[in-house]
C-alpha cells in the first residue's frame, strides 16, 4: 500500500503545473528566450495586459499572431480571434515602460523561458491565458557529443559566411555567439537576429528539441548563404554591364573628339540620319539594314569613295515615301489612249 502511495505521489509531482498570465499579442515579431527587445504597442488590450503583469510580478506571456494562409508546418493555435496566437510562446520580465509622445506605449522585455498555451481564460479588460511552461530536453539523450560540437561548429561557420556575404549583425551579437556553445541558446540567438518570417522563426520556436532546432537554424543559414552569393553575383553582373555601356560611352566620345580635330566633324549629319530612321514607318528588316550602315558611316573617314556611295545608299532609302501609297488605276483603255498621247511608236512596247 505504501508503494502505491509513493507511485501516486511522485506521479502527481510529475505533473507540470500551469498558471495564469497575461498575454501580450505580437504582429511582426517572435520574441526567444534570453532576448532583449522592445516593444510598441498603442491596443487597448495590450496596454491593459502590460499594467496588469507590472502590478503583479512584471510576468508577461508573449506570442506571435498565427500567419493566415502560412504553411502551419504542426503549429497550432488554440485561442480564438482576435487573440489567435500560436500555442508555443515566451514568457518574458518586463524591464521598463514608457509612454511616447504619439500615445504608443515602449515597453523593454526580456524573454526568460519557453511556455504553451492551456486555453484563454479572459478577454476583457485584460487578455489572460493559462499556460505551461516548457522544459527543454537534454542534449546527451538525443545526439552524441562529438555530433553536436561538429553540428555547432558548421553553424558557427555558416553565421560567420553569412557575415562576410552582407548579412549586418551587432558586434556585442557577434562576440556573444563565440562563446555559446549550448545548442538550444545558440539556436536562439541566432534565429532571433537572422531575420527570418515570423512563420519560420515561430517553428524553430515551437521544436523542443535543442539539435533539432539547431539542424533547422543551419538549413536556414545554407539558404541564406545561397540567397546572398545570388545576390552578389547579380550585382557583379549589373556592374559588369554598367562599366561595358561606360567604357563604350567614353570611347565614343574619344572617337567624336578625335574626328572633330581632324575636321571631320559629322554629328550633326549622322544625327538626322537616325532621327529619320526613327520617324519614318521603316520595316524591320529595312530598319536593320539601314542601323549597320549608318553605324558603318560612322566609322569611315567622311571623305573617302566608300563613306560617299554609303551616305547615299542611305539618303535614297530615306528618301522613298515610306508608308505613302496612291490608288491604283487598272483601266486598260485609259492607259492605252494615255501612251499613245504622250509617246509615238513604240507598239509593241505598247501591247
Amino acid at each position: 500500500m505504501s508503494e502505491t502511495k509513493k507511485t501516486r505521489a511522485k506521479s502527481k509531482k510529475e505533473v507540470p503545473s500551469t498558471r495564469q498570465i497575461p498575454l501580450l499579442p505580437l504582429k511582426d515579431i517572435v520574441v526567444f528566450p534570453h532576448m532583449i527587445v522592445p516593444v510598441f504597442i498603442n491596443e487597448e488590450l495590450c496596454i491593459s495586459a502590460v499594467e496588469k503583469a507590472v502590478a503583479n510580478d512584471r510576468k508577461i506571456f508573449l506570442s506571435a499572431f498565427k500567419v493566415p494562409g502560412a504553411d502551419s508546418n504542426g503549429l497550432e493555435s488554440s485561442t480564438p480571434p482576435p487573440f489567435d496566437v500560436y500555442d508555443t510562446g515566451t514568457v518574458c520580465t518586463i524591464m521598463r515602460t514608457r509612454k511616447l509622445s504619439d500615445n504608443r506605449l515602449k515597453v523593454l522585455v526580456q524573454g526568460m523561458h519557453k511556455a504553451k498555451v492551456i486555453k484563454l481564460t479572459s478577454d476583457d479588460p485584460t487578455p489572460i491565458v493559462e499556460v505551461i511552461d516548457i522544459k527543454e530536453m537534454n542534449t546527451s539523450d538525443t545526439q552524441p557529443k562529438q555530433q553536436q560540437e561538429a553540428l555547432i561548429r558548421s553553424v558557427k561557420e555558416n553565421l560567420e559566411k553569412v557575415v562576410s556575404l552582407g548579412k549586418a549583425l551587432s558586434p556585442d551579437t557577434l562576440m556573444i555567439l563565440e562563446d555559446v556553445n549550448e545548442p538550444s541558446r545558440l539556436s536562439d540567438l541566432i534565429a532571433a537576429n537572422l531575420g527570418l518570417k515570423v512563420d519560420e522563426s515561430q517553428s524553430i520556436l515551437s521544436i523542443m528539441d535543442p539539435i533539432e532546432r539547431l539542424t533547422k537554424v543551419n538549413n536556414y543559414l545554407s539558404r541564406e548563404i545561397e540567397v546572398y552569393q545570388m545576390q552578389v553575383q547579380i550585382q557583379s553582373q549589373a556592374k559588369s554591364e554598367i562599366s561595358r555601356m561606360q567604357r563604350e560611352h567614353y570611347l565614343r566620345e574619344q572617337i567624336r573628339a578625335i574626328k572633330s580635330e581632324l575636321g571631320d566633324n559629322d554629328k550633326e549629319e549622322i544625327d538626322s540620319y537616325w532621327d529619320q530612321l526613327d520617324q519614318k514607318p521603316i520595316n524591320s528588316e529595312t530598319r536593320i539594314e539601314l542601323s549597320r550602315q549608318i553605324k558603318r558611316l560612322e566609322r569611315m573617314h567622311q571623305d573617302s569613295s566608300e563613306a560617299t556611295l554609303t551616305r547615299t545608299h542611305i539618303e535614297t532609302v530615306l528618301a522613298m515615301p515610306w508608308g505613302e501609297s496612291t490608288v491604283d488605276n487598272l483601266d486598260i483603255k485609259k492607259v492605252s489612249n494615255i501612251l499613245e498621247n504622250d509617246h509615238y511608236g513604240l507598239t509593241k512596247v505598247k501591247d
